[in-house]
């Protein structure tokens, strides 16, 4: 498994190197600040560590109790003595001091700083309370605490293996160990190593692990570093501009998909429509094809027409002048001597012709019946029927008037050809020898001839 490292400056490489074959150690770590990010133990609890952690701060120290369970997180200030102190918590986080000078050069450099009323207890005491076993190795940044921190620590009863001190003053790579390392050498621990930033003592008693400090963290110690390690910031930083172009992308491409979505949607209401529109315009078409042929007939036709008009218009003034012929000729015969002497003879026939036609109608009154009894009488005797029948057939014209008369009236006349009466002359559809088969005369007869039978079958 790969070490991954997480402090700011290989601090965790180093340890790792000399204490690789500890199993499951123990740590403690004053000013422990976040569980993660810049953090020399996290390394070390991921391969199953566990410590005390240090930190006065809230916001990270609640940070440690979400993550680092296995841990005994404090949220206290370790020192020279028990009780209450003020912490200076400076913004951006991670720059808390309890030195009052370092917090005004905070202060005057631009910083956000708030004071913070805290407890603060010696680190002995913080041992005899929690620790039950070795301490592997000693974390202190206090940011110019440090030596505050160390006097408040009985090195002869807790012997932490190995301690590793921020060494300059803070945001400096000034030297500050020379007003707290005598404590470490008096109490038999050796200068180890030094990387810039931290010094590294190790106790006589595992003075042995003083030859894995000989040179850096190099390729051979097989780590990598982690994204929040300070080393990488370029990298994450490049990670994180990354994952934001990366998340606009996104959202673009959401944004795109979306639109692009509703665009597609309206290109298929606009096809439809389009088909439709393009229905309409065949049916449009089709409709005007239909209307030119129709103008292109009544054109041809309104050509005839006006030819039959200009015939008739022709024709017209052609009678016209015919009757303006006419009228003058008739006006000449009204103006003329003969019309007016042969008044009284068109008079005279006038009345005769009215006179005639009095006498007749007259005469058809009396007449017509003595005829209708007449027919009667012979329709009720068959047997004159054959004789008078074949008397009127000399006179043909006379013959078929008295045929029609007899149908216009209603008549029927039967003839027996026989004593045995094998032929009727109603039944052989004859009147007096005329033949009811053809023409209006069938239905004239026929009509006449319905009511006569339903007459003979009430009887």
């Amino acid at each position: 498994m790969t070490f991954i490292s997480y402090s700011q400056n290989f601090e965790d490489v180093m340890l790792w190197r000399s204490l690789r074959d500890i199993g499951e150690g123990f740590f403690i770590d004053v000013g422990a600040h976040h569980p993660k990010e810049g953090s020399v133990t996290h390394a070390f609890y991921e391969r199953g560590w566990r410590g005390i952690n240090i930190e006065p701060i809230a916001e990270p120290y609640a940070s440690l109790q979400r993550e680092r369970p296995r841990d005994i997180n404090l949220n206290l200030c370790a020192g020279n003595k028990n009780g209450e102190i003020i912490i200076y918590d400076v913004s951006p986080s991670g720059l808390a001091t309890a030195v009052p000078s370092i917090a005004e050069e905070y202060k005057e450099s631009g910083y956000s700083v708030k004071p913070r009323h805290v407890l603060i207890k010696r680190l002995s005491d913080i041992c005899s309370e929690h620790v039950d076993s070795d301490i592997h190795f000693l974390k202190i940044d206090v940011e110019g605490f440090e030596k505050e921190v160390l006097e408040g620590m009985d090195f002869i009863q807790w012997r932490p293996w190995i301690i590793v001190v921020e060494a300059t003053y803070p945001n400096s790579p000034k030297e500050s160990f020379k007003s707290w390392e005598n404590l470490l050498l008096g109490s038999d621990y050796i200068f180890a190593y030094s990387d810039g930033l931290n010094r590294f003592y190790v106790s006589t008693e595992h003075h042995s692990l003083v030859s894995n400090f000989k040179t850096p963290p190099n390729f051979f110690d097989g780590f990598a570093l982690s994204s929040t390690c300070f080393f990488a910031r370029h990298v994450k930083q490049e990670l994180n501009q990354v994952r934001e172009e990366f998340n606009k992308a996104q959202s673009l491409a959401t944004r795109m998909q979306k639109h692009l979505k509703r665009e597609n949607e309206h290109s298929q209401m606009l096809e439809t429509d389009l088909r439709k529109l393009n229905g309409r315009i065949e049916k449009l078409e089709n409709e005007l094809n239909d209307a030119n042929r129709q103008i292109e007939d009544f054109k041809i036709s309104l050509h005839e027409s006006s030819k039959c008009i200009r015939s008739k218009e022709a024709e017209i003034r052609y009678w016209e002048l015919k009757c303006h012929d006419k009228d003058r000729a008739i006006s000449d015969i009204y103006s003329s001597a003969s019309w007016r002497l042969s008044s009284p003879l068109r008079h005279s026939k006038m009345y005769f012709t009215y006179s005639v036609r009095g006498i007749v109608k007259a005469a058809k009154r009396v007449i017509k019946p003595a005829i209708n009894v007449a027919l009667s009488k012979v329709s009720e005797h068959h047997n004159l029927a054959r004789p008078i029948n074949e008397y009127l057939k000399r006179y043909p014209k006379l013959h078929g008037h008295i045929r029609v008369y007899a149908l216009n009236q209603g008549i029927t006349i039967n003839n027996k050809a026989d004593e045995s009466g094998a032929n009727n002359f109603d039944s052989s559809e004859n009147i007096m020898g005329f033949n009811v088969e053809s023409g209006r005369t069938k239905e004239i007869y026929l009509e006449l001839k319905r009511p006569s039978k339903d007459n003979r079958g009430h009887g």
